[in-house]
């Protein structure tokens, strides 16, 4: 029983230093591996090509009539004009 109690009041101090150093402004969020994976899903997301994550076909129309319009030069402001 007493061991029980050790680990108890050690986790228990463990989560209590843990929340005054993040109530002092030390951030330890970097240690949670769910946190990380998550971050880690979203940044290849971010920054993968938009093309590869088109769902619907009327996006991947939209997509071919921007190539296109593209493919004969960019508008500039006089031709706009």
């Amino acid at each position: 029983m007493h061991i029980v109690l050790g680990a108890l009041g050690a986790i228990i101090t463990i989560l209590i230093l843990v929340h005054r150093l993040s109530d002092s402004g030390i951030d330890i969020g970097w240690l949670n591996p769910f946190a990380w994976k998550r971050r880690r899903e979203w940044a290849k997301k971010y920054h993968a090509n938009p093309a590869f994550s088109l769902s619907d076909p009327m996006e991947v129309t939209a997509l071919i009539m921007i190539a296109i319009a593209k493919s004969e030069g960019d508008i500039s402001s006089q031709q706009k004009q």
